[in-house]
């Protein structure tokens, strides 16, 4: 386990580019849990996978957040900007 300077924590790393940063290497699966308490404006609570240059990510917006409020993105991409593809679940349950 590792913290940085800037506060990230890395467990099976000693360079954690996120608050918390898992790594290892199995054949089993790597489970981690990510939970906002926090409601407002701009809150969301977001786990990504990343498996070689593809990266999944899903995302809980606050019913309050202002742009998204109560939606669930699901994105898959190779680059953000140029490659993303998005599913989102809305506050009414709809794709």
């Amino acid at each position: 386990m590792w913290i940085d300077s800037s506060g990230n924590l890395g467990i099976g790393t000693s360079s954690p580019s996120q608050k918390l940063d898992i790594a290892d290497s199995q054949s089993g699966a790597v489970i981690a849990q990510v939970a906002n308490n926090t409601s407002g404006a701009t809150a969301n609570a977001e786990f990504r996978v990343v498996n070689g240059d593809v990266t999944a990510r899903l995302t809980a917006y606050s019913s309050s957040n202002t742009t998204r409020g109560g939606q669930v993105w699901f994105n898959v991409y190779r680059d953000w900007e140029t490659d993303r593809k998005s599913t989102r679940l809305n506050s009414s349950h709809r794709l």
